[in-house]
C-alpha cells in the first residue's frame, strides 16, 4: 500500500477510522518482540475486535467532504520517498504530499486491527476530546489527560457516542516493537537517529529541527484537532484517511 505521508505543519482535521502514527523519531524503552502474527488463525482465535472486525469495516464518511474547488486550489504536490530524499525537500518551507514510505514496515500487517490488539493491548496512552487535547498541548498530553489501554479504548471507547475521545499521546510506554514495526524511517529521520549530535551541531533553525518523539493517533472518523500549528513534522496514515 502506498500511504501517502505529509510533511510540515497542516492542520490536522478528521482522521477517520485511524491508526495514525504521527512521527518524528522514538528511541523507547525496548521489550520483547512478537512474533507470530495474526496470518495464523490461532494466534488470534481470542482477540476480541469489538463490533468492528478491521479498522476499514467502521463507518466514515470521507465521501460527504469531496468539493468542486480547483485542483490549484488546494493540491498539494506529491512525490515519491525516492525524490523527497533525493532533493531534500524537507528544507521547503511547504507541506508535500510524499508516497511509498511506509512500504517496506512491518507495521502494515502489525498494526492491521487484530494484530494490534493482539500485539499492544496493554500499552497505556492518554486520550481526551479535541478541545483538551488542544487546551493541553500535546507535548503535555500524555500526562494531563486521562489515562487508558490501547485494547481499552478501542474496545470500549473509540465508537461510543457518548464519549467523544480520541487517542493523541506523545508519551506513550511503548514496546521496542511498535517502534521497530515504522522502519525504515525516512530521511531526515534516519539523519537524527543515526547522528542525533550532529543534527543537534547542525545550522537549522529551531522550527526546522524534527524532534526525538513518537506520536501515535487513535480514532473514529471524524475526530481530530482544532486548527492548529506545529514545527516541522512527519505524519504518515496507516489505516482510513486523514482530512487536511
Amino acid at each position: 500500500a502506498q500511504s501517502p505521508t505529509t510533511m510540515k505543519g497542516l492542520c490536522h482535521l478528521l482522521p477517520a477510522i485511524v491508526a495514525v502514527v504521527s512521527l518524528v523519531l522514538a528511541t523507547l524503552a525496548a521489550d520483547d518482540l512478537v512474533t507470530a502474527t495474526c496470518q495464523d488463525s490461532v494466534a488470534c482465535a481470542d482477540v476480541d475486535t469489538g463490533r468492528y472486525p478491521t479498522w476499514e469495516d467502521a463507518p466514515t464518511s470521507a465521501e460527504e467532504f469531496g468539493h468542486d474547488n480547483p485542483e490549484e486550489i488546494c493540491r498539494l504536490p506529491i512525490i515519491s520517498l525516492r525524490k523527497w530524499e533525493a532533493g531534500k525537500f524537507w528544507r521547503y518551507d511547504q507541506p508535500f504530499l510524499v508516497t511509498n514510505v511506509t512500504d517496506d514496515w512491518p507495521a502494515m500487517q502489525n498494526f492491521a486491527k487484530r494484530e494490534f490488539l493482539r500485539r499492544y493491548p496493554d500499552v497505556v496512552v492518554g486520550m481526551g476530546s479535541s478541545r483538551e487535547l488542544g487546551q493541553t498541548g500535546p507535548d503535555d498530553a500524555g500526562d494531563a489527560l486521562k489515562k487508558t489501554t490501547i485494547e481499552d479504548y478501542v474496545l470500549n471507547v473509540m465508537h461510543d457516542p457518548e464519549q467523544d475521545k480520541y487517542v493523541f499521546d506523545r508519551k506513550l510506554n511503548i514496546p521496542d516493537g511498535l517502534v521497530e514495526d515504522c522502519q525504515p524511517y525516512p530521511q531526515p529521520l534516519r539523519w537524527f537517529r543515526e547522528d542525533p549530535l550532529g543534527v543537534l551541531g547542525s545550522n537549522l533553525t529551531p522550527n526546522k529541527l524534527w524532534k526525538d518523539h513518537l506520536a501515535l493517533t487513535i480514532g473514529r472518523d471524524q475526530q481530530g484537532l482544532t486548527f492548529h500549528r506545529h514545527n516541522a513534522a512527519l505524519n504518515i496514515v496507516l489505516f482510513g484517511k486523514k482530512r487536511w
